[in-house]
């Protein structure tokens, strides 16, 4: 069992290094991170700007949106493909999260953790657990609420990220894999380069 990630928010919170990981495991110091591997083995596929941030290929559709702003939520959440009625569609893996700890990995953990704890999840049969955190507010003295991330994720995404961060090592087979899609991405640019100049 995974433990929260910050010691502040649970009785049972551990940090990072607990798993083995180093300290600094959040910032990008070898090619392939962490958080690439996570993104990768969930396939959640983000931009930055035109490619996927984590395997560089061209990105049709994102299906993991952070934004930096309470403002941008609506946005995202758009962007992700889950709306307000986003539990109806269980196709895939969805993220639409406020950067919360300024750190995106650790923003999604926190979210699924606030959801957990305050009961805002739903576990369906084929699979798939739907995720929602926010606050409650007061908009014109009604009570609404202000949603913070909204997660829909397989199961056995979760139970591999729990995997990956107790094992505290990255997965050799999966940064071959993903520097392997990292070369091959960049190779098409250079024929498509090659293509236009003719």
């Amino acid at each position: 069992m995974i433990h929260a990630f910050r010691q502040n928010r649970s009785s049972k919170g551990k940090t990072i290094m607990d798993y083995g990981w180093p300290k600094d495991v959040w910032k990008n110091t070898a090619s392939v991170s962490l958080k690439d591997e996570l993104l990768y083995v969930a396939d959640l596929h983000m931009r930055n700007p035109v490619c996927d941030a984590v395997t560089r290929e061209p990105v049709s559709e994102e299906n993991f949106v952070v934004c930096q702003s309470l403002e941008n939520m609506s946005d995202a959440c758009h962007r992700a493909g889950i709306q307000k009625d986003f539990t109806r569609t269980r196709s895939e893996n969805r993220i639409a999260v406020y950067n919360s700890e300024k750190n995106m990995i650790l923003s999604v953990f926190d979210h699924i953790r606030n959801a957990l704890a305050h009961g805002r999840f739903t576990i369906y049969t084929d699979g798939f657990i739907a995720f929602e955190s926010g606050m409650k507010v007061k908009v014109d003295n009604k009570d609404m609420f202000d949603v913070r991330a909204r997660m829909m994720l397989k199961k056995e995404t979760i139970m591999r990220w729990i995997a990956i961060i107790e094992s505290g090592r990255l997965d050799e087979d999966v940064v071959n894999e993903i520097e392997d899609k990292r070369v091959e991405a960049k190779n098409d640019r250079k024929q498509k380069q090659k293509q236009k100049r003719k």
